[in-house]
């Protein structure tokens, strides 16, 4: 009887572990990880010396669950994007495990990003989206959409569309930060810990070695 329990919770085990093998592959599409061209190196980045990096951008005073999508910017150029300000504020480790994440450059006064949005919704996505530096605390949305390289013409289409756009009349194109003592660990987020999403295997590697 011993023996066959064994044998029935090792086949489980195993079913288990290939389950969550598959899972893990596909979590993230092929497709969308080979768009994904603003790789991770981990270095800094210098934006804490241009912008607030200690907080929340967020549009308007609306603090509804999914509605201002805030923006959380670390020193080594790690992204996330996702869930209102206040959801946000009032679960800092539960919600690393969800929301959009990426990488972002300093073009000037340009904060470019590529985001991939959470693989616990409907379906994997990706985006780029560009904040032009308007203060120490603020920052206004320039560009948000396709992937392949943006033009003058793809920044003038998306000033004159959000004219019209009733949410961005509603809660403007500026971004404002809004302070908190600490911040999510981006090491709890799946996607730190993905090879692909890394410039190269070797800081991968070495990452991986650090924090097992």
């Amino acid at each position: 009887m011993g023996l066959k329990i064994k044998l029935q919770m090792k086949k489980i085990t195993t079913l288990f572990l290939i389950i969550f093998c598959i899972t893990s592959c596909i979590m993230v599409p092929k497709g969308v990880r080979e768009n994904f061209n603003y790789c991770f190196d981990g270095k800094k980045t210098g934006l804490d010396s241009l912008i607030n990096i200690n907080g929340f951008y967020y549009l308007g005073e609306d603090y509804e669950y999914l509605t201002n999508g805030e923006f959380i910017f670390y020193d080594n150029g790690f992204v996330k994007s996702g869930h209102g300000k206040s959801w946000s504020e009032q679960n800092f480790d539960n919600s690393i495990q969800y929301g959009s994440y990426g990488k972002y450059s300093l073009s000037n006064d340009t904060i470019k990003m590529q985001i991939i949005t959470s693989p616990e919704g409907m379906g994997v996505t990706e985006y780029k989206i560009w904040f032009k530096i308007i203060n120490y605390n603020s920052i206004e949305i320039i560009y948000r959409g396709k992937l392949n390289d943006i033009t003058k013409s793809d920044l003038k289409k998306f000033k004159d569309d959000i004219k019209s756009d009733i949410f961005y009349k509603k809660k403007g194109r500026i971004y404002k930060i809004s302070p908190t003592k600490r911040k999510s660990d981006i090491n709890k987020t799946y996607i730190i810990h993905k090879k692909w999403f890394w410039c190269n295997e070797l800081d991968y590697k070495t990452y991986k070695k650090n924090n097992l």
